[in-house]
């Protein structure tokens, strides 16, 4: 082989391949959400970022990155908390004791699935020999918080604009020139009241540290949900207040009255020398303004008078407070020094608020220069719709010293 041919030979075989060493993506990566960015690149190892000081608690979330390094040392970073550019379809992320989501790690709020330590690893799909693992523990030193709330009301709708509703008359039968009433509000729902939730506590033992445990039956969903606290500084606040009513929907504006003919010059030219309108002339019985030419137009008050602005629509009421529920709370002989651990809410839920009445709607101008031509009156406001009552506080918590069988 001839040495200029063997040189060829070799750079075929070592430098091509390189290329993908030094490859360079024309193509702004930023802008590709979509591709799996790592196989541009020959990637050596990767490393998983949390943030600094970070304690997890279950039903928390918090962000993770990943950083994919070069043979030479050019770091790839995931989007998100390492402000990279690399898609996260790049790996593939597995966490027992949670869930993940773009970047987001969502803890389970079940303390079985949780557990003491949240594992979390992170596989390149080009580079599947690279995977790492983390382990992060899992603290039960909080205020855990256990919904059983009545449901809010909804709030009431708002009224159409007298503008709205002329557009939707169907009938052609609004003949006067005066402007349309805007529509009332509706009124807000009541709020529903708390729930009843049957609260079971037991000690537990977890890793030699005696630990409360606790099992929530909402009756209002039938939903079960379990809590793990740690004594020392942590607690469960059982919510059994009323849902908060609804707010009043606001009233429709009034629909301005229509302005006479002859009337919507006086803004754009104070002493105008000429004005089209349509081509049909009307006659007015009484003096004309000087040099005014006047012409039928279709929106106009043929009369030259303007006419009265409609009426704001009324506001909606509030929706009244949901009452509060009741907390029935079945404490085991073991967990009986814990009872001020469980806390309960059982207030009445919050008014809603009122809605506001709607705009009333403009006179319309006379005619300009025309003094026989009147123009029309506003409209009134609508009235603001009524407040409602605060939701009536619950039935008070009862606590029972039994013993509790039910044990997860």
């Amino acid at each position: 082989m001839k040495p200029r041919t063997f040189f060829l030979f070799v750079f075929v075989l070592v430098i091509v391949p390189a290329c993908k060493i030094f490859h360079f993506n024309h193509i702004n990566p930023y802008n590709d959400f979509t591709s799996d960015q790592l196989h541009n690149y020959e990637v050596s190892k990767i490393k998983i970022i949390t943030t600094d000081s970070l304690t997890i608690f279950p039903g928390t979330s918090f962000s993770i990155g990943v950083i994919a390094e070069t043979p030479f040392h050019k770091e790839l970073k995931t989007r998100g908390l390492c402000n990279g550019f690399v898609n996260w379809n790049s790996y593939s992320v597995h966490v027992e004791g949670g869930t993940f989501d773009r970047g987001e790690i969502i803890v389970s709020t079940d303390p079985r699935i949780a557990k003491d330590f949240l594992k979390i690893s992170v596989t390149p799909f080009f580079y599947p020999e690279l995977k790492q693992e983390i382990e992060l523990p899992i603290s039960y030193k909080t205020k855990f918080i256990v919904n059983c709330k009545g449901q809010n009301g909804l709030g009431g709708f708002n009224g159409l604009s007298g503008e709205e509703l002329h557009g939707l008359d169907t009938t052609k039968n609004w003949k006067s020139y005066d402007g349309h009433q805007g529509q009332n509000g509706t009124d807000g729902e009541t709020g529903a009241d708390g729930c009843i939730a049957d609260v079971f506590v037991k000690a537990k033992m977890v890793s030699e540290k005696r630990m409360i445990s606790v099992l929530v039956i909402n009756h209002c969903n039938n939903l079960h949900s379990v809590f793990l606290i740690d004594p020392d500084v942590g607690s469960l606040l059982v919510d059994v207040s009323g849902g908060n009513g609804g707010d009043g929907g606001n009233g429709g504006n009034g629909e301005k009255g229509t302005d006479g003919a002859g009337a919507s010059y006086v803004e754009p030219m104070p002493y105008p020398q000429h004005i089209e309108f349509y081509q049909q002339n009307v006659l007015f019985n009484g003096p004309y303004a000087p040099n005014i030419d006047l012409r039928v137009d279709s929106t106009k008050n043929p009369s030259g008078n303007g006419g009265n602005g409609g009426f704001g629509g009324n506001g909606g009421n509030a929706g009244r407070g949901g009452n509060g529920g009741v907390a029935i709370i079945h404490l085991d002989s073991s967990a009986v020094e814990w009872k001020n651990k469980i806390v309960v809410n059982n207030s009445g839920g919050k008014s809603g608020n009122k809605g506001a009445g709607g705009y009333a709607g403009r006179g319309g101008r006379g005619a300009y220069g025309m003094l026989s031509k009147q123009s029309g009156e506003a409209g009134f406001v609508g009235a603001d719709g009524k407040n409602n009552e605060v939701g009536k506080l619950g039935t008070s918590t009862i606590f029972r010293t039994e013993k509790v069988k039910m044990i997860w």
